[in-house]
């Protein structure tokens, strides 16, 4: 069986852990020992890799750039019990030529690749985080190169005068304004008592509605297992949420939780409160969502996938588990979930006693 002992221990002065009644405060009290590393080059992205990913129009390689800013607007305000994208922002003012000078960096590694993904520590389309001038030059710069550009954004940033700029820079090209929003899950409980995310489903429809009639497609992210929730509870709302964000987007990510340093899950996970979801239950997700996706891609790419602070069965299947969940993920040929379902081991009667046990015992924090 996987060890699942904590990398490092808690002292008794970080006690108690949560105050249920003000979500905010305990995630600040998670990351109070986190300090920013002034010296950092305000020129410099964090970082870039090249990987299989899929479009609409099939298979595709993809490169993805994550450039450093100064964060995301709502994490300064109250943040979300999972992110620890913090750790990477700038924690001093960078200039657009700052951003560009980035970019500027990352277009030597562009060979073939087909799809563009431009993440940062919060939103593409704030324009306090990432300088209109900026945003613009990036995208002129990378229009001629890519078939989509997919950027992350929370849905308040989407005003169609914001957006159909953006896609008057990129239609002379054929190339695609993919709008990323982190709807995390269509229950509004589970977004405001177990993610601190400061938005709802309708503002989800909303933002989704404006990008479509501006002319961009929406990827809608879903959070599997937020903290509180039961690995039951979770799955359960995983197939719910994928069945209401269907109609309001064109690509539906499954994002199992991974437990990023100096977050409150980070800090349950070493008081051995919060397991990461099991692969077994991107599984079934995906398996029972598949017919109310309606045709849009569903996908799941497990960041850690295999590890402790990621996505994980016993240790010994996941290695098995993981190639099939990433050929589906290239293909959308649910075989190759049914195939990984497949794989035997022995930890699969484990996985069920959690998900029947869990819920028995009273084992939920969550009370929705």
């Amino acid at each position: 069986m996987r060890a699942t002992t904590p990398e490092t221990t808690l002292t008794p002065k970080e006690a108690p852990l949560l105050d249920r009644g003000n979500l905010t405060k305990a995630i600040f009290a998670a990351r109070k020992r986190f300090e920013h590393d002034r010296a950092v080059d305000p020129t410099q992205y964090v970082k870039l890799w090249k990987e299989d990913d899929v479009s609409e129009a099939g298979p595709a390689r993809a490169l993805t750039l994550i450039l450093r800013t100064r964060g995301c607007t709502w994490d300064y305000q109250a943040s979300c019990t999972m992110c620890g994208y913090f750790v990477d922002v700038l924690p001093k003012k960078l200039t657009p030529d700052d951003l560009i000078a980035q970019w500027r960096r990352a277009q030597r590694e562009i060979h073939d690749e087909a799809l563009l993904k431009i993440y940062t520590g919060g939103n593409f389309l704030d324009a306090n985080e990432v300088y209109p001038a900026a945003l613009h030059e990036i995208l002129r710069s990378a229009a001629p190169r890519f078939r989509k550009i997919t950027v992350e954004t929370r849905p308040e940033y989407i005003r169609a005068d914001v957006v159909k700029p953006l896609i008057d820079i990129l239609a002379p090209h054929d190339c695609k304004l993919e709008l990323a929003i982190g709807l995390e899950s269509s229950s509004d409980e589970v977004c405001d008592q177990a993610i601190n995310k400061g938005y709802g489903f309708a503002e989800f429809v909303k933002g989704a509605k404006t990008a479509h009639e501006s002319g961009a497609r929406v990827k809608a992210y879903l959070l599997l297992k937020p903290p509180f929730l039961t690995e039951d509870e979770a799955v359960e709302d995983m197939v719910t949420s994928v069945r209401d964000a269907a109609p309001h987007a064109d690509v539906l990510s499954v994002n199992p939780t991974n437990v990023q340093n100096f977050t409150l899950v980070d800090r349950m996970y070493r008081r051995r409160e919060y397991r990461p979801p099991w692969l077994w239950s991107i599984l079934e997700v995906l398996q029972r969502s598949k017919p109310s996706a309606q045709g849009r891609i569903l996908k799941s790419d497990p960041v850690g996938g295999g590890k402790n602070r990621g996505a994980h069965n016993c240790g010994r299947c996941d290695e098995k588990v993981l190639p099939l969940l990433e050929r589906y993920n290239a293909t959308q040929d649910v075989a190759f979930v049914e195939a990984a379902q497949a794989v035997d081991c022995r930890c699969k009667r484990e996985y069920r006693a959690v998900r029947d046990l869990e819920g028995f015992l009273g084992a939920s924090h969550f009370t929705g």
